[in-house]
């Protein structure tokens, strides 16, 4: 019995040895099991990820980067823009913008700037020249100046009561007063030039349009055009005795019986007929020389329209040219 009493307690005493041990082995990565000590050679680590990697492995599944690290690589862009003429390409340094075109030469924005002022110059004085003539106007079925709208009905009825005469000398002395009025023209369209910025230009140069250079000064500066040279329509109306003719016919329409009394403001109306006649003469020399720049004796205008028309030189035609925006 009490050799049964002694062995109890010393297996009693042994488990609590075990015990102790596997509690500090959990602490120094040593295993314990019943079959006695067995060590471990070292302990699972863990990637950032949480997947466990066994001793003597490897793992290249990600790489983490913190403050302080860089990348390398390249990125790319592409996009339209930057061309003036086909295969150009474009570079920007301190603000300007240069475009070198295909047939060789280098376009900037002030170089847009500098033709489409020389383009607009060229040809308003030759509009000019062709409508400051002795029926520039009158003779010119496209621009020429008719009644105001006011006084149609008017000019019909007269002429049915046979004032036909009064109503013809009014509509030539429209017309002559335009013609006249138009020398007075070119410095005050040359003026207004002045609002147009090198971005507008790069727009209007590289436009589809045959007249945007055209179109774009009558967008923009009509109303001011109207205030400026109204003035000196309004003399050349008296010098022409435009003014007298038109009272005689408003004099001779009021007394026919029942008709509503008209007027209308007569200056005002020559001056923006005569004005959009010139538009139309302008529109149409910026299309011939687009068509052919290398026959305005400009180089600016050679060497820019050229670029864009991929003329080398700017000769005539324009045989597969190609523009795009800047």
């Amino acid at each position: 019995m009490k050799k049964i009493l002694l062995t109890a307690i010393a297996a009693t005493v042994l488990i609590a040895a075990a015990q102790a041990q596997n509690a500090a082995a959990h602490s120094t990565g040593i295993k314990i099991n019943t079959n006695g000590f067995k060590p471990r050679t070292t302990l699972p680590t863990k990637t950032s990820n949480g997947t466990a990697v066994k001793p003597g492995s490897s793992t290249a599944t990600g790489t983490a980067t913190g403050a302080g690290s860089s990348t390398s690589g390249s990125t790319s862009t592409s996009g339209k823009g930057g061309k003036m003429g086909d295969g150009s390409s474009s570079s920007t340094s301190g603000g300007t913008t240069s475009t070198t075109s295909g047939s060789g030469g280098t376009v900037t924005q002030s170089d847009a700037l500098q033709a489409v002022l020389q383009l607009l110059k060229t040809g308003v004085t030759a509009a000019v020249t062709k409508v400051a003539v002795q029926d520039g106007f009158y003779g010119n079925p496209e621009i020429k100046i008719p009644l105001p709208p006011a006084l149609q009905q008017a000019g019909s009825m007269l002429t049915s009561y046979g004032a036909g005469a009064v109503v013809d000398k009014l509509v030539l002395q429209l017309n002559r007063s335009a013609e006249q009025s138009a020398t007075l023209a070119t410095p005050i369209f040359v003026n207004s030039l002045t609002q147009i910025t090198p971005n507008d230009a790069v727009n209007i140069i590289t436009g589809a349009q045959q007249d945007a250079a055209t179109q774009f000064l009558k967008r923009t500066t009509t109303e001011q055009l109207v205030v400026a040279f109204k003035p000196k329509v309004q003399q050349v109306l008296d010098q022409t005795k435009t003014s007298a003719a038109y009272s005689e016919v408003i004099n001779l329409y009021n007394k026919i019986p029942f008709v509503s009394k008209v007027s209308a403001d007569l200056p005002d109306y020559v001056t923006r007929k005569a004005l959009d006649g010139l538009f139309v003469m302008v529109g149409k020399e910026e299309a011939k020389i687009r068509q052919n720049p290398a026959a305005a004796g400009s180089s600016i205008l050679s060497k820019v329209l050229g670029s864009v028309l991929g003329q080398v030189g700017g000769s005539s035609g324009n045989s597969g040219s190609k523009s795009s925006k800047m």
